[in-house]
């Protein structure tokens, strides 16, 4: 194609004076043209630097494949496009995005012009985006509730980790799948129903309303949740925001201490705050509906364009003013209003206020009547922006920081800060977080801070207040890389001062009564012991009286003589008993255990107790396996089976039928003794297996051996426990019987 003079300058013109790169490249990719203005002005280079070399010396060596993989498009696709790093003349790399267009010149040369701008601010812009979604993703998944986002069908979009915690199900496995996997099939048809409605209009029952239901998590078991739904509009379209919490533990708690059903449904319905935005104005531009339905009996329709005047008491309308212009404005405040209800009542709310600028600069005021702020900040982070982020952790319960790689204070919650430790923003800001700490917890407990610093473990550790005392402090991280690869730290602490108190006296306690527990053992051995002599000679001197003049006595001398022995027999068996819990109380016994048989073991015993049992004329029943083998030391267990047989024996009255039974579990043995005699009390049961438990039958009309120290259960439960296992008793009550079962563990 020719052109004349006047157009050839004209283009000439316009190429020199471009604020873009322009190159033309033979089939090379050698430079044979560049406008020089526009590479001097933007990279440095002349003409000289350029022209005859081939394009890839400037361009970045990891962008080099990406320019040889898309340039054979440039013969058959005009306007290809490609982004790119260049190397200025300084070493630096500049982002530029590149627009090819193949021709042929006018001696028939396949050639390409390419023309490139500078792209360098929006990459930037670019990263410190994807660095921001990246940080406060990492805050949600920091989240102790579980968070989900579902679309107007019921379809899980968004399930964060505590939701994986508490389900059991992992991101992969519920993604894309209807909530009804973590319901019981009877919410189903409900859930559906509800979806429908919410598809249409974003409202349905469970919409702003902290609701509670039972929940199936994936190995089938089922637990109690707590669930608060808001919805959003994304794309036109209506999505739920949900906030769940496992309340396990507290139903339990409540169940415990059984509070009444009214009071629960109370702090239930008092659950749910109040939320309110307001703008410039002071007019209310947010109000999540069913609380304020609950509240002050209003929807949101009814309320548009309406302020905060419109529903406060008269004689608060001078107080709120001087708390808006003082307090919110400035910054946050707490205060009591009265408002009117929708039927004229009076309400009185407690109401905490915050101003913040939101993602289009605008400033506007947070309200929150009774605080769930965690909850709210929770669906703040899913509807809004990196401020949005900012003003929820500004409200959390907990202290929030966010540490860089050498652990200095990037980011942190003011107001929670400032609550718990007396310290403003800018105090802290930039300093080691190891500046609040004690001294003495870092010298002792330096590996587990670091641990918790590094690899998300919990710990607790003193905090130093501004006023110099400390408080304890529950502390757990996260580790987490941003874009850019550099390494930050997300640090959570909640203040646990009142529990470590608590848990102070305790240990006193405990540390008191094991001191009086010691002096009581070592009294009673002593006791024990002093007593055992003077026994010796008495019943030493009562056998001699029969031995040397029992022909010369009469029946009732003899008869007196034999109860001392007797009497003897009996406190020698209290003595030796007493003897022996003191042992086992200090811990003095060490068992000496070797594999034996328990069936052997068992079959032995009964054998002894033959005669005794024949006295009483009882059927004893044997449900025993053939052989049960494990590590214990045959006397103390044969004590034990001795004890429980006996009692059997004596508690049943005559004719009775007692039943020896073992099973086998898959990581111990389980021995039972069961009887048809007096059976227990729940009293009794309390009490039966405490030191001196016995509990008396003397006199009570049942034909039974009623003798024992008291000693003997106590002295049975202590063995057991000693070799590993439990021993517990079951009864029905009087005349019920009693099975007396302990465990023994398997070892080999």
């Amino acid at each position: 194609m020719n052109m004349n003079s006047k157009q050839m300058f004209r283009y000439k013109i316009v190429v020199e004076n471009a604020n873009d790169l322009i190159v033309i490249l033979n089939k090379n990719l050698e430079r044979e043209f560049i406008n020089e203005d526009s590479y001097y002005k933007l990279l440095g280079y002349t003409k000289k630097d350029l022209i005859g070399a081939n394009i890839m010396d400037i361009i970045h060596p990891e962008d080099r494949k990406v320019l040889l993989g898309v340039i054979g498009t440039y013969a058959e696709e005009k306007n290809s496009t490609i982004q790119l790093r260049i190397k200025n003349y300084k070493g630096n790399y500049i982002w530029f995005g590149f627009r090819a267009n193949p021709f042929i010149d006018h001696d028939n040369q396949e050639k390409v012009i390419v023309i490139g701008r500078k792209i360098q601010k929006e990459k930037e812009i670019e990263k410190k985006l994807a660095n921001t979604q990246k940080k406060f993703r990492k805050i949600m998944e920091a989240a102790k509730d579980g968070i989900l986002l579902l679309d107007n069908k019921g379809i899980v979009c968004y399930w964060n980790k505590a939701a994986q915690r508490i389900y059991g199900y992992t991101e992969e496995e519920i993604l894309g799948k209807s909530l009804q996997i973590v319901m019981p099939e009877y919410d189903h048809k409900d859930f559906e129903t509800i979806m429908n409605q919410f598809e249409e209009s974003g409202l349905g029952p469970a919409i702003g309303n902290t609701l509670q239901f039972e929940a199936i998590k994936k190995n089938g078991t089922t637990i109690p949740v707590e669930v608060s739904y808001s919805s959003i509009k994304l794309e036109d379209q209506w999505n739920a925001v949900g906030i769940i919490r496992d309340i396990s533990e507290r139903k339990a708690a409540e169940l415990k201490i059984k509070k009444s059903e009214e009071r629960y449904r109370l702090i239930s319905e008092n659950a749910n705050d109040l939320i309110i935005i307001l703008n410039r104005e002071i007019k209310i531009a947010y109000i999540n509906e069913s609380a304020l339905f609950r509240i002050l009996g209003y929807r949101e329709g009814e309320i548009i364009n309406m302020t905060l005047v419109d529903f406060l008491h008269p004689a608060d309308i001078e107080k709120a003013a001087k708390t808006l212009k003082d307090g919110i404005l400035n910054g946050e405040v707490t205060q009591d209003f009265r408002v009117f209800h929708k039927n004229g009542k009076i309400i009185c709310l407690e109401v905490k206020g915050k101003v913040f600028t939101d993602i289009d600069n605008k400033r506007k005021g947070l309200l929150v009547c009774r605080d769930i702020t965690e909850r709210k900040e929770a669906e703040s982070q899913i509807k809004k922006s990196e401020q949005y982020y900012r003003l929820i952790s500004e409200n959390a319960n907990d202290m929030i920081r966010v540490l860089n790689h050498r652990f200095e204070v990037e980011y942190l919650n003011e107001n929670v800060h400032r609550e718990l430790l007396g310290y403003e923003k800018k105090e802290l800001l930039g300093k080691s977080v190891f500046f609040l700490f004690h001294r003495q917890d870092i010298i002792n407990e330096k590996r587990k801070i670091y641990k918790v610093l590094r690899h998300g473990a919990k710990h607790e550790i003193r905090h130093r207040h501004k006023e110099g005392h400390y408080i304890w402090v529950e502390i757990k991280g996260q580790q987490f890389t941003l874009e850019n690869g550099k390494k930050k730290t997300l640090l959570i602490g909640r203040d646990v001062t009142d529990r470590k108190i608590q848990e102070n006296l305790i240990q006193e306690q405990i540390k008191r009564l094991n001191e009086i527990n010691k002096v009581k053992t070592q009294l009673l051995r002593r006791i024990s012991h002093e007593l055992k002599t003077p026994l010796i000679s008495i019943k030493g001197y009562a056998d001699l009286l029969l031995e040397l003049y029992n022909e010369n006595m009469q029946l009732e001398e003899i008869s007196i003589i034999k109860e001392i022995k007797n009497g003897c027999a009996r406190l020698e068996d209290l003595i030796i008993d007493l003897i022996e819990s003191s042992s086992l109380e200090s811990g003095e016994i060490r068992l000496e255990k070797t594999m034996e048989d328990l069936i052997f073991l068992i079959q032995y015993v009964v054998k002894d107790l033959k005669p005794m049992i024949n006295k009483r004329n009882h059927s004893i029943l044997l449900y025993l396996h053939e052989e049960l083998i494990t590590r214990f030391e045959k006397e103390k267990i044969y004590e034990v089976l001795s004890n429980l047989l006996t009692n059997a024996i004596k508690y049943t009255p005559p004719n009775g039928t007692i039943k020896i039974k073992t099973i086998r579990k898959p990581k111990f043995y389980v021995v039972c003794v069961e009887d048809n005699g007096i059976g227990l009390t729940k009293k009794e049961k309390r009490k039966i297996f405490k030191q001196f438990g016995k509990i008396e039958r003397y006199g009570q009309g049942w034909d039974i051996e009623s003798g024992g120290t008291g000693l003997g259960l106590y002295i049975a439960k202590m063995i057991v426990e000693l070799h590993g296992g439990q021993i517990w008793v079951k009864s029905d009550g009087r005349n019920e019987g009693s099975k007396f079962c302990f465990t023994l563990p398997i070892k080999s």
